[in-house]
């Protein structure tokens, strides 16, 4: 699903995590990204960007239940905050998360480590 340069406004919705590639980049949403809630189903999702947004707050830690995802971006959405919830250093297919002009931070954990580690081999 590629919706990205449309000038779309408004909330975010959980039916973004049930669509294999999702791009949505370069669009003017408001608020922060919703909670994936895997009891609405299991998600097959592999890669979502969200870069350029206008989302704000933080990144939810239920989208690490995404088993299948690859990649994550949400590189310039300046109102995001917080930390990368810890869980996501455990998903054992995410390759690449960005997150470029956020006030989003990197924990310094033994599990980012390892996944530094998984993601440069990979």
């Amino acid at each position: 699903l590629d919706l990205s340069n449309n000038k779309l406004q408004g909330p975010l919705s959980h039916k973004i995590f049930w669509t294999k590639t999702v791009d949505l980049s370069n669009n003017a949403f408001s608020g922060p990204l919703p909670e994936y809630d895997p009891s609405l189903g299991l998600s097959s999702t592999i890669s979502i960007d969200l870069s350029l947004c206008q989302l704000t707050g933080g990144l939810p830690g239920s989208i690490s239940m995404i088993s299948t995802l690859h990649f994550f971006s949400v590189d310039y959405n300046d109102a995001m905050t917080g930390q990368i919830p810890d869980e996501f250093a455990l998903m054992m297919n995410l390759s690449t998360i960005t997150f470029y002009d956020t006030k989003i931070t990197c924990p310094n954990t033994p599990d980012w480590q390892e996944f530094e580690r998984r993601a440069t081999t990979s």
